[in-house]
């Protein structure tokens, strides 16, 4: 909660109405309020499966919080997925700002097993992280992959490998990383493959091959 109110009063000057923070109302006491957002979370809107029109509805909606949080407050919010995404009339709320982070400053393991990038389950066990906007563009790709397709590129269960081999390194390190890679390309072969890819379907590969940014992503997801 320290940490939410601490996002609170970082962003309290930036208007973003995707981003759900608690309202102070007493600051010694720490005392917080938090909305009632209806609709549930994007996680279980995606078992249900989405439309077409949520899709790229929420998907613009996600890219433009994440535009604000990168471009306007210059912090990183470090544990995107769809548990921390609320839906209410419509729009989304991201939620969940335990992690966050200002851009650049070393932090601890962060984010969650399977939307953490290559880079992070690789540097698990490393004693600091730098918090970049490539890491939530990542997981964002990873959110947007499984808000298609109902499932992540990559299994948990392969992403903890790759955690848990990173403080043995070497050898141990190589094969999880190879397995990780083998499963990741496989998933993302049917998508390259497409001969009419969706806005979705091109925001995807985007975010998840390189040094993309929000406004990047956002200019795919409208047709730019």
């Amino acid at each position: 909660m320290i940490q939410e109110i601490a996002a609170k009063e970082k962003l309290k000057k930036i208007d973003c109405e995707y981003i759900g923070l608690p309202k102070v109302v007493s600051k010694g006491d720490q005392i917080a309020l938090y909305e009632f957002y209806r609709g549930g979370t994007l996680a279980s809107k995606i078992k249900k499966g989405l439309s077409e029109q949520d899709l790229q509805k929420y998907a613009i909606q996600l890219m433009e919080c994440l535009s604000t949080l990168h471009d306007d407050a210059k912090i990183v919010h470090l544990d995107i997925k769809p548990d921390n995404i609320l839906l209410h009339n419509g729009k989304i709320k991201v939620i969940d700002f335990e992690m966050w982070q200002k851009k650049g400053v070393n932090c601890g393991p962060i984010g969650t097993g399977e939307y953490c990038s290559p880079e992070i389950l690789a540097a698990w066990n490393a004693s600091q992280i730098q918090a970049k906007p490539s890491h939530d563009l990542w997981a964002a790709g990873i959110s947007l992959y499984e808000m298609v397709y109902k499932k992540t590129p990559v299994s948990r269960e392969t992403c903890v490998a790759v955690q848990n081999a990173s403080e043995k390194g070497g050898i141990a390190l190589q094969n999880a990383q190879s397995a990780y890679q083998i499963e990741f390309d496989a998933a993302l072969k049917p998508l390259k493959a497409k001969k009419n890819p969706t806005p979705i379907d091109k925001a995807i590969l985007q975010l998840l091959s390189g040094e993309p940014t929000a406004k990047d992503a956002l200019k795919i997801l409208k047709g730019g």
